[in-house]
């Protein structure tokens, strides 16, 4: 009887192992004829849309050198090392290149109140920018280097050039003008220049405005806007030292009336009282 189950057992065994193994073989012959089929029907029969190739000649030996005028799109980029060249080109033409017309004006910035500072404008042909600014920084004894520059400016042969309060109130601001508004270019003379004497009076941040104007051009005069620059300067509150000053050379005339004065006259009448005292007791 143990014989006859062992006998049923190995033989089952024998035919699951041979179904198995039928049914693997199924498998691998249907994905070698799926893999044919697709071969056949999508790669073999499916046609390449027409374009143009991208190398246009044989591709050359690597020891050779290639043509990057065939390579389509495949074009290697230059403009890094164009604007990379450009620039050095342009900082090292920077001290020698002349403009046709510039416009350089400076005023610092920061400014302290009652304190009187120089601004200064300067409008040129044929100059050098960086000649023209290390000028304006001389003549407005400048606190530091910022300036305003323009070289699209339009330039005639008498030119009229005003800084003035943004708001047209001088209560924040006084302005004297050293020199006459209006300015002309000559024949031996390719450069003007105005000045300004500046003084905050209030703290805080102000707006002046830098007015430009052609009024002649070429001998003819001509109506033309004016060309309006704003100008930010913030003011600083004055030290206790510059407040002292500004009081004794602001008030003079009101130390010398209210307080002098008086003192000098107290001082001559204690002299004649005691002149009169020792010419009293010297008397028998």
């Amino acid at each position: 009887m143990k014989k006859l189950v062992r006998i049923f057992s190995i033989g089952l065994l024998i035919i699951i192992l041979s179904a198995v193994s039928q049914s693997c073989k199924n498998k691998t012959e249907s994905s070698s004829e799926n893999t044919a089929a697709l071969s056949e029907s999508e790669i073999t029969e499916t046609k390449l849309p027409e374009g143009k190739q991208v190398l246009e000649e044989p591709v050359k030996h690597l020891n050779q050198p290639v043509d990057v005028t065939a390579l389509g799109t495949n074009k290697p980029d230059n403009s890094k090392t164009k604007t990379e060249g450009a620039s050095n080109e342009s900082r090292s033409d920077k001290l020698t290149k002349k403009y046709k017309s510039l416009l350089v004006f400076h005023a610092d910035d920061s400014m302290e109140v009652n304190k009187p500072k120089l601004a200064v404008l300067v409008l040129a042909r044929d100059a050098n920018q960086e000649a023209v600014k290390l000028e304006v920084l001389e003549e407005s004894n400048a606190q530091d280097d910022n300036v305003k520059t323009d070289t699209t400016v339009d330039l005639g042969s008498k030119m009229k050039a005003r800084l003035i309060p943004f708001s047209g109130s001088k209560v924040d601001f006084e302005i004297e003008p050293l020199g006459d508004d209006e300015q002309s270019f000559r024949a031996d003379r390719k450069k003007i220049l105005w000045q300004w004497k500046i003084t905050p009076l209030k703290e805080g941040q102000h707006e002046l405005k830098l007015s430009i104007q052609i009024i002649e051009k070429d001998g003819e005069a001509v109506s033309l806007p004016a060309r309006n620059i704003p100008v930010l300067i913030y003011a600083k509150p004055e030290d206790f030292m510059s407040k002292v000053g500004n009081f004794f050379s602001t008030k003079y005339e009101w130390i010398i009336t209210a307080v002098l004065i008086p003192v000098i006259i107290g001082i001559v009448n204690i002299k004649m009282r005691n002149r009169n005292n020792r010419q009293n007791q010297a008397l028998p």
